[in-house]
C-alpha cells in the first residue's frame, strides 16, 4: 500500500513509498527517459535514500503516513486503519506488522526499485550479470539479500554491514537477474 509520495529523508526525497501488509518497505525512484543522470548516479541516489530511510523507526513512518493520508483523504489515517482499509477482509496481524516493519527498518531490509517511462539500453548493462544472493550467518542473527555478480562479491557486504568475518557467512544465489532487450 502507498504510504507516501515525495517523502523527505536526509539528502533527498523518496518518490513513492510503499509497505507490504507483512511490514516490508518498498522504495520506488522514478526516472524519466530525458533524465541525464548516469546509471551509477541513479543507483547511488537510491542507495543514499534507502540508507537515510533505514534510520527511521516505526513511529516516524506512522507520523509520515498520517501526514500523507491527511493530504490525500483530508483526514489522518494511521497505519492500522490504512491496513484494514487497503486489505479489507484479509486477516492482519498488526503487532506482527509493526514488529516486522520496525525490524526491517533497523536492518535495512526493503525492496528498492527504479522505474522509468523508458529505459536506455545502456542502463541495462549494469544488471546483465547481476544476481540476488541470500547471505546468511550460522547464528542467523542478521541475514541479508545482496545484489552482486558472484557469491564471492556478496560475502564482503556482510563484513561491512554487520562486522562478520567473510568465512562466517555463506551466499546462496536465489535469483539470476536478466536484462531483456
Amino acid at each position: 500500500m502507498v504510504i507516501g509520495k515525495e517523502v523527505p529523508v536526509t539528502g533527498g526525497r523518496i518518490d513513492v513509498l510503499y509497505v507490504s501488509q507483512s511490514g516490508y518497505p518498498v522504495i520506488v525512484e522514478t526516472k524519466l527517459w530525458r533524465n541525464p543522470e548516469s546509471k551509477r548516479e541513479v543507483v547511488a541516489q537510491v542507495l543514499d535514500l534507502a540508507f537515510a530511510f533505514s534510520k527511521w523507526g516505526f513511529d516516524q513512518v506512522e507520523e509520515h503516513t498520517k501526514h500523507f493520508t491527511s493530504s490525500i483523504y483530508g483526514k489522518e489515517i494511521d497505519l492500522k486503519k490504512l491496513l484494514e482499509t487497503e486489505f479489507g477482509d484479509a486477516e492482519i496481524d498488526y503487532e506482527g506488522f509493526r514488529e516486522n516493519l520496525d525490524k526491517n527498518l533497523r536492518f535495512g531490509r526493503f525492496l528498492v526499485a527504479v522505474v522509468g517511462d523508458r529505459i536506455r539500453s545502456t542502463s541495462l548493462d549494469i544488471t546483465t550479470s547481476m544476481n540476488l544472493y541470500w547471505v546468511t550467518t550460522e547464528d542467523h542473527e542478521v541475514d541479508w539479500f545482496f545484489a552482486a555478480n558472484t557469491p564471492e562479491e556478496a560475502l564482503p557486504f556482510m563484513k561491512i554491514a554487520e562486522g562478520y568475518a567473510i568465512g562466517d557467512a555463506t551466499a546462496e544465489m536465489i535469483l539470476k537477474i536478466k536484462a531483456f532487450r
